[in-house]
């Protein structure tokens, strides 16, 4: 038996990219829309280097106010310190104050018993309190 060779149609669509010249595109070629200017956003030129220069001025913006934080918290640090510094003065006349009025109190208190009460036996318990 022999088989009758296979016509083929020339207005047939081959398989893959290439089209015969009397060929009819696919159908799915056929009637596919271009929307690509729809997906493509088109950006002018001046609207990137405007989105730059945007970009640029926050970043100045916040290195700003990065600085300005900076020197706030250095001054506050240096405010810390002299007042640190001014407690501890105050601190040390404080102690030097009351030491010389205790110095005084002793030395007035042992002088005035001594000399006055010195025949009394109470006086030297006075003065022993004192010291």
């Amino acid at each position: 038996m022999c088989v009758p060779p296979i016509e083929e149609d020339k207005n047939k669509t081959p398989v893959g990219d290439e089209y015969e010249a009397d060929a009819e595109p696919p159908v799915h070629d056929k009637y596919k829309v271009d929307d690509s200017h729809e997906t493509k956003a088109k950006v002018s030129h001046d609207d990137v280097i405007y989105r730059i220069e945007r970009i640029d001025h926050s970043i100045i913006d916040m290195k700003e106010m990065m600085n300005t934080m900076l020197s706030e918290a250095a001054a506050e640090r240096k405010e810390q310190r002299q007042f640190r510094k001014e407690q501890r003065e105050f601190r040390q006349e404080q102690r030097q104050f009351t030491k010389s009025v205790t110095e005084f109190i002793n030395s007035y208190t042992d002088n005035s018993f001594n000399r006055s009460y010195s025949d009394t036996p109470m006086s030297n318990s006075y003065g022993e309190l004192f010291k």
